[in-house]
């Protein structure tokens, strides 16, 4: 599972997809950020990465899952 935060007043964030589901043999998707301010990522499992993990505007950001074992 992976957040996406925008953590400043009156910004707006939106993400494409906004849901995915990964097979468990583990997926990288792109997921298009459109925002007009700041925005982090957050991860909450050791299996999911993303790059970029912030950035300030409109963004591609890699997320990638790894196998489940």
């Amino acid at each position: 599972m992976v957040f996406f935060t925008s953590c400043e007043k009156e910004g707006t964030i939106s993400i494409n997809p906004s849901l995915k589901s990964v097979p468990a043999d583990g997926e990288t998707v792109q997921v298009q950020v459109t925002s007009n301010k700041a925005w982090t990522v957050v991860p909450n499992q050791s299996w999911v990465t993303a790059s970029p993990a912030s950035g300030t505007g409109n963004a591609t950001v890699v997320v990638t899952v790894e196998p489940n074992s």
